[in-house]
């Protein structure tokens, strides 16, 4: 039977879309994790630089002027390094995305023509069954001398 044939094909596709999806959902837990982080830098960058500020207002040393500028070059440098990781996260969670579809693609037109397939292996046997059970009843008829 040809459905049969198909099964080890539509098996390995369904494996394939399972383990992109897998693969997927992973990738966008990884790019929502790093985007938090990213949003922390910068409320924690955001809260450093107003103390900086109310700071400055109140007279500072300058030494610990150089010391909050330090520390706001160290968060500024971590917040860009921060995005990067959120753009490779996006082009990798796109590529998943993208790997994603085509094998749900592949293995939707795969499902149509295993039932196909199948309909057609239903519609052939019970041909047959009605034929036999016509032949049946032919060679009833003929047995039968009335």
């Amino acid at each position: 039977m040809r459905s049969k044939r198909l099964a080890p094909l539509h098996s390995l596709a369904d494996m394939h879309q399972r383990n992109t999806a897998r693969r997927l959902g992973t990738a966008q837990e990884t790019l929502d994790r790093h985007r938090e982080r990213l949003r922390e830098l910068i409320g924690y960058r955001d809260d450093y630089a107003r103390r900086y500020a109310q700071a400055m207002r109140a007279g500072l040393s300058s030494s610990s002027m150089r010391d909050y500028g330090l520390f706001l070059d160290r968060l500024n440098r971590a917040i860009a390094q921060q995005q990067g990781m959120v753009e490779a996260d996006v082009r990798q969670r796109d590529e998943f995305e993208r790997q994603w579809r085509e094998h749900d693609t592949q293995t939707r037109a795969l499902n149509k023509v295993v039932e196909r397939c199948r309909t057609q292996e239903r519609r052939e046997h019970e041909r047959r069954e009605q034929r036999e059970m016509d032949d049946r009843g032919q060679r009833g008829r003929t047995a039968d001398p009335d």
